[in-house]
């Protein structure tokens, strides 16, 4: 029995291709859409895409049953085109909320601190013939660090946040219940009372809860 098709909208982690290739048979997606597969399109179930999915690439798939996203974000991915013609949407929430928190974590120390710049600074050899790096005139300890977004990933950062000693404040459509940062009512009141910003929203029109 032939296995089932599955298309890639780009090249992939090799986990992730690793993971697949012995239960399906792999297509990658051309840089010309699907229309480019020829006759291979009608033989196309599955859709694993990351990074975007549009109505039009869909309908290129006339069996299309389900697409996949390998992360939290399916911004890019047309829900509701997809809903109209009854394809499944899947992605994988809670997976990388700890990741992404990290990452969050290393880059706002990399800007106040001035990690990355030092470390240039040293690398390029600067030291040698203009003397030591310039000390921060920042400190994370005492900082004012807002949130617009407060989700499963904001709360992540939030918890990671307190131990540096901050002040914590947050904007979302209403106040989360149990937390006890300060709330501000609208992103434009949040952003004048920080001094760092990080925002935890998806890309959409629709205001983050």
């Amino acid at each position: 029995m032939p296995k089932p098709v599955v298309m890639l909208s780009q090249n992939m982690n090799p986990f992730i291709q690793n993971v697949l290739k012995d239960d399906y048979e792999l297509v990658t997606m051309p840089e010309g859409g699907p229309d480019a597969l020829g006759e291979k399109v009608t033989d196309i179930r599955a859709v694993v895409a990351f990074g975007g999915f549009s109505g039009v690439q869909m309908d290129a798939l006339p069996n299309l049953e389900i697409v996949a996203c390998p992360g939290v974000g399916y911004d890019g991915i047309d829900t509701e085109h997809a809903a109209n013609r009854g394809i499944v949407i899947t992605h994988t929430p809670n997976v990388l909320n700890d990741e992404v928190a990290d990452t969050t974590i290393a880059l706002f120390l990399n800007a106040v601190r001035r990690l990355y710049a030092a470390e240039t600074w040293l690398r390029d050899g600067r030291w040698q013939t203009e003397g030591n790096f310039p000390l921060s005139p920042f400190s994370v300890k005492g900082r004012k660090v807002g949130l617009y977004g407060l989700g499963r990933i904001g709360l992540e950062i939030a918890g990671r946040l307190e131990p540096f000693k901050v002040e914590i404040a947050y904007h979302t459509r209403s106040p989360k219940k149990g937390v006890a940062y300060a709330y501000h009512p609208t992103l434009a009141s949040l952003a004048e009372a920080v001094d760092t910003l990080i925002c935890v929203v998806p890309k959409t029109p629709r205001p983050t809860r």
